[in-house]
Formats: structure tokens, C-alpha cells, sequence
């Protein structure tokens, strides 16, 4: 099951400003502090105990302009588990299913998710809502249920929307000589083994510096030699054929 808080993200005005504070006054440790292009920083504060929790202290105009979906005005939490299908499976033998609005139906500016389970167990989430918020947007809520009315108008929608941009992504991978990759049968993400002598953070930093595309290096998630990428942006393909088109100018420095 789920064992561990990982990281809380804080969209915030002034990254340094924000450091200084958790630092300073709260006695935090900065746990990891990176520059990812001209404008952009990763760090990572926590407490100097040790504790595995870490606040992610992220531009929150940078995230607008990356992710105009994303509600900015909350904070974002990843979980982790050893085993996520283990985890999975135990819950739905409880009889609990669980989901988000930002994938599948592709609604993260809601920051909302459900929850299906046995009715008691859905009493005490109710009860435990209440006790730790105020009150969610109406308009939120509103659109998070007409969103679980039309979800096969939507799901029929996003699916296709998958579906062109992951064909995309196929024949940029089978035309460039210094990718290779192993076809992602869903979802919105896919590793890609690239063919360079720089470590993927040296990689990732260099590309965004020089193309202005942003790649996720392998190493984040101990696979050296590999970047993550999500493929999916929207109905029309342009921004993705572009990006991958920078990409392979960037590749062809290697050469």
C-alpha cells in the first residue's frame, strides 16, 4: 500500500524568497537544488532530520505557462509505494477504486479526483473531507460531475487524441537514428534510450538551454541513459512535430 508522502509541490511567486523561508525560519535543508535552463530552477527543501518528505518549490509562473491547466493555487502531492500494482490490487479487493480528472479525463486545472467504494467507507471520506477542507470550488465540482456524466464523450475524445499524437511520436522514434524505444501500449508518457555521450540531467539541461524543449532525465527515476516524455499535448499535433523536430537538431550535434 501506499507508504510514503514523497513530495508536496508549492507553486510559488519567488523561488529564492521561498527558500529563505522554509530555511531560514523554519530550519529546513535545502535537499536539492538544480538549474534547468536560463529560467528555470528545481529545488527541493526539506527537514534536516532526515524525514522523506520534501517540499518542491516551483515558479508558479513557470508552471502556468508550461501547464495552463494545472491549478496553481493548491499544492500538488505524490505519493510512493515499493509495489504500485500491488497497491492497486489491494484496493480493489476492498472494494475501493480510485482516480484523478487530470489524465484520463484531462481536467488537472480541476485538481480533483473520485472515489468508488463501499458505502460506509465512503461516510468516512466524506467525514474526513469536512475535517480537513473548508470548501472545494463549486464550479469545480460542478464540471468534475458533468465531466463523470459525458466520461464516454470524453474518454472517446482524449483516446483519439492519444491515439494521433502517440502515432506521431512512432514515426519520429523509427526515423531517428540516435532514438530507440519500446512502444508504449497506453498512457501518455514513453521512455526513449538515446544515443549520446552525456549522462540524460547534462542531456535534458543542454536541450532545453538550446531548443527550449524540456525532456525528464532518465536518471530522476534511476534510468541512466533514458529521458521520459509525455507526447500528448492536444488535438492538433504541430507543438509535438516541432518539438521532436528540435530534438533531432539537437541529436544531430552528436553526430
Amino acid at each position: 500500500m501506499i507508504n510514503a508522502i514523497s513530495k508536496v509541490t508549492l507553486y510559488v511567486n519567488n523561488q529564492e524568497e521561498a527558500k529563505a523561508f522554509w530555511t531560514e525560519r523554519v530550519g529546513f535543508e535545502v535537499r536539492s537544488e538544480e538549474q534547468m535552463g536560463p529560467d528555470m530552477k528545481w529545488i527541493e527543501v526539506g527537514p534536516a532530520q532526515g524525514d522523506t518528505t520534501v517540499f518542491v518549490l516551483y515558479d508558479k509562473k513557470m508552471m502556468e505557462a508550461q501547464n495552463p491547466k494545472v491549478n496553481v493555487g493548491h499544492p500538488s502531492v505524490m505519493m510512493s509505494t515499493d509495489n504500485i500494482e500491488e497497491a492497486y490490487k489491494e484496493l480493489l479487493e476492498k472494494g475501493v477504486s480510485v482516480g484523478t480528472f487530470s489524465k484520463t479525463f484531462s481536467l488537472a486545472g480541476l485538481r480533483l479526483g473520485w472515489v468508488a467504494a463501499p458505502e460506509e467507507l465512503i461516510e468516512r471520506i466524506n467525514r474526513r473531507r469536512d475535517y480537513n477542507t473548508i470548501s472545494c470550488g463549486k464550479i469545480d465540482d460542478y464540471l468534475a460531475a458533468l465531466a463523470i456524466h459525458s466520461r464516454e464523450a470524453l474518454l472517446r475524445r482524449n483516446l483519439k487524441i492519444v491515439a494521433d499524437n502517440a502515432a506521431v511520436l512512432d514515426a519520429w522514434v523509427q526515423s531517428e537514428p540516435r532514438i530507440s524505444y519500446v512502444r508504449p501500449k497506453a498512457g501518455t508518457t514513453a521512455f526513449l534510450k538515446y544515443d549520446a555521450p552525456v549522462d540524460s540531467v547534462t542531456f535534458c539541461k543542454q536541450l532545453l538551454e538550446k531548443t527550449g524543449v524540456m525532456l525528464l532525465p532518465g536518471a530522476a527515476m534511476d534510468m541512466e541513459g533514458w529521458l521520459r516524455i509525455g507526447y500528448c499535448f492536444a488535438e492538433d499535433t504541430t507543438a509535438l512535430r516541432k518539438g521532436l523536430a528540435l530534438v533531432s537538431e539537437f541529436l544531430r550535434t552528436f553526430d
